[in-house]
């Protein structure tokens, strides 16, 4: 309720204000001191100190100071938010944006009152004042205060003197340095999600619990990648007192993620010093790439990984899963984030940026046009032990094709499907010794009886596809299971004594959709065999794929993979060797009529 009644001036230059006037916050003792500094370009050093009040809290700057009021934490009890914002305006060419590319920002955190400089060690602060326009600011919302003891209001300069940087590899720039609370509507709606949802990134696990849980066979894109990654190892170890009574830990943060204009979050649990429970950094680069001949000759590809909703918490726990770990796959690149502690929502903020040029322009362009994006979900069931137990959860795609239609932004959201259950089913005890036909289904009794009698529950699990016999060779094509008894099948079918053969399969893993309910009625296997060469027949008919009428018969036999590339299940993935359900169903259905017209004459 606002008070109608005329709010007596109080004059914070002296003591006549009572202890209880409504624009006075009075203070005690610090709960929490802390001084950051990071090198935000080569030679230009940044840092201040944080000293916090139950109320309020005060920053120190190298040449200014800046008062706020603190915001309670609505999670979380007897916990308050110290919330304001650096900005630093620097222009950056094309050669120094490249090189900047490369850099890693490192905050170097102290909590603790030795790092503070003298001048925030000496400041003798009894309580703040709130200017009377302020004075019904609701407590979750942003608000300048100024000290007591100050003859002036302490908010800092808009837009102070630049400062001019040279270095010898950078060259000279000019950069301006200025603080302020949330800057904008956008950045204030983030943080009130995160308080409202608890979207904060999840835990990481120390290094050190995961010595031998890194994952085997991943590549790491470049050096400069390699070199982050090695000094993230080595973070644990850096994680020392240096002094008496304070505590240091670095956030490291790539600047490549200020390419991707989705900005980045990283959190970092303090445990040591009971009164800073956490410390978040929100970084984003805004108009990095305004310059349009810039942006066209960088040309960066971004991918973030931002969250993992309804994962099956319950299940991972139970069956021994003690984190888990994102694999992105990406051009024939393979991109790793941090091992997290699993839980139902996982908010990951990983962000991996790439430059085009890194590519060969027939590479990347044949990847977003013809493959998906892979994101695959790992758990590990042990750690601290010399070999862990790594297995795959789950696998989703992402269709990133229209990065070549000139969107720059593409928000996906998709399934996550499970090449192999949790709990595998021995559906077949006779898969090793018994015969597999490629004229036949292996609807056995074992696979009938291992699931209910429903037909739903039955075809589930049913193996089906085509078979294609020309003059020339075979064409095998199934899908089936995904616990791992298509893989079994398939590798007997490519152990068959027939010489010209190309084998294809299809899983929910793959396709997310079977089609099997197009063979069943068939027996399970649709077998055709044509007394022609298959591609001769397509010439010959201008065969099309699909319902619009728009592909030719060169990438019908290309996107059909009509050739034996693939040697194992993992490749088949690698080189996507697959046609879509729909363009399956519309080969069939055109073949029959080549083979009826052929058969006819």
């Amino acid at each position: 309720m606002v008070n109608k009644q005329k709010k007596r001036k109080i004059n914070k230059d002296t003591n006549e204000d009572t202890q209880s006037s409504k624009n006075i916050l009075n203070v005690g003792e610090t709960s929490a001191e802390i001084h950051v500094e990071y090198e935000l370009l080569p030679n230009f050093n940044f840092k201040f100190d944080c000293r916090c009040w139950e109320t309020a809290a005060k920053i120190y700057t190298e040449n200014n100071e800046w008062c706020l009021k603190s915001i309670p934490c609505t999670i979380k009890e007897k916990t308050c938010w110290i919330i304001f914002s650096v900005h630093h305006l620097v222009y950056l060419n094309e050669p120094q944006l490249r090189k900047f590319f490369n850099y890693v920002i490192v905050f170097h955190i102290f909590c603790g009152r030795q790092k503070l400089s003298e001048r925030a060690k000496q400041d003798k602060v009894k309580g703040f004042y709130i200017d009377d326009d302020f004075l019904d600011t609701k407590g979750e919302e942003f608000l300048e205060i100024h000290p007591l003891n100050s003859t002036s209001k302490s908010s800092i300069p808009s837009f102070p003197e630049p400062m001019i940087i040279s270095h010898e590899d950078y060259g000279d720039f000019n950069i301006t340095t200025y603080l302020e609370a949330i800057p904008d509507r956008i950045h204030e709606y983030y943080f009130r999600k995160m308080l409202r949802k608890k979207c904060f990134p999840p835990v990481t696990l120390n290094f050190e619990e995961l010595v031998s849980s890194t994952p085997r066979g991943t590549s790491i894109s470049s050096k400069r990648t390699k070199k982050y990654a090695n000094n993230k190892t080595k973070k644990p170890d850096k994680k020392s007192k240096r002094s008496s009574g304070t505590e240091s830990f670095e956030i490291h943060l790539p600047a490549e993620v200020l390419f991707s204009d989705t900005g980045t979050v990283t959190k970092y649990h303090h445990m040591a010093d009971r009164n800073i429970s956490s410390i978040l950094i929100y970084a984003q680069c805004a108009n990095i790439l305004s310059d349009k001949q810039v942006r066209m000759n960088l040309n960066p590809i971004s991918i973030k990984l931002e969250q993992l909703s309804n994962l099956p918490i319950d299940i991972i726990r139970e069956n021994g899963f003690k984190c888990l770990y994102a694999k992105i796959l990406f051009a024939h690149r393979t991109f790793v984030t941090p091992h997290y502690i699993p839980d139902k929502t996982m908010c990951f903020e990983f962000i991996k940026c790439l430059l085009c040029e890194e590519f060969q322009s027939e590479e990347i362009i044949n990847f977003l046009n013809t493959q998906f994006l892979t994101v695959e979900i790992i758990g590990i069931r042990k750690v601290n032990e010399a070999i862990s137990n790594e297995v795959l959860l789950g696998v989703t795609e992402f269709d990133v094709s229209d990065l070549l239609r000139g969107f720059w932004d593409v928000r996906l959201t998709n399934a996550l499907m499970h090449p192999r259950n949790i709990f595998p089913a021995q559906i077949d005890a006779n898969v090793e010794t018994g015969e597999i036909s490629w004229k036949n289904s292996p609807l056995t009794a074992d696979v009938l009886t291992s699931y209910s009698t429903l037909a739903p529950s039955v075809l589930r699990h049913v193996l089906t596809g085509f078979v294609i016999q020309d003059c020339e060779r075979f064409y095998i094509f199934l899908e089936g299971l995904s616990n791992g008894y298509l893989l079994k099948i398939w590798e007997k079918l490519a152990k068959l004594p027939i010489q010209q053969k190309c084998i294809y399969y299809n899983s929910n893993y793959v396709f997310v959709t079977r089609f099997y309910e197009d063979f069943i009625s068939l027996g399970g296997i649709v077998y055709i065999k044509l007394s022609e060469c298959l591609e001769l027949q397509l010439r010959n008919h201008n065969f099309y794929i699909g319902e619009t009428k728009t592909t030719l018969q060169a990438t019908t036999i290309r996107k059909l993979g009509l050739i034996n590339l693939a040697l194992t299940m993992k490749s088949l993935c690698q080189t996507r060797l697959f046609p879509e359900p729909k363009d399956v169903k519309a080969f069939i259905d055109n073949i029959r009529k080549i083979d009826e017209s052929t058969n006819g004459k």
